[in-house]
């Protein structure tokens, strides 16, 4: 799923995310227990556009989307952020997001369970 972010008629930013049945062997979410998760690739917003609130808006929104559950019931919802990001870290966190300790990509995963 893509969706672009809006404000008013400017687009400020956009998110990408995937519903996935997880394998034994993807240890990230099966140890957690987690079956079906929603995973985002992307959430960015517009440099012009930041610090003013879109981002929490916005994944406010797309969290609400996701736990009615549009592409099947899952367990948990992750997403990654450079670890040097205190500004996404603190708004993830703010969400109900957990870091989960691992690193991928040179990103930390965090994990909102539903």
């Amino acid at each position: 799923m893509t969706f672009a972010i809006y404000h008013n008629e400017d687009v400020v930013g956009f998110a990408m995310m995937e519903y996935e049945a997880i394998d034994d062997d993807e240890f990230l979410f099966t140890e957690s227990g987690d079956k079906e998760v929603y995973s985002f690739f992307r959430f960015m917003i517009g440099e012009q556009y930041q610090g003013k609130g879109y981002g929490r808006k916005a994944m406010e929104k797309i969290l609400e989307f996701l736990k009615s559950f549009p592409q099947g019931k899952v367990d948990s919802i992750y997403l990654s952020y450079e670890p040097t990001n205190e500004v996404a870290k603190k708004l993830y966190e703010s969400l109900g997001f957990v870091e989960t300790g691992h690193i991928e990509d040179g990103e930390m995963v965090a994990r909102l369970a539903i």
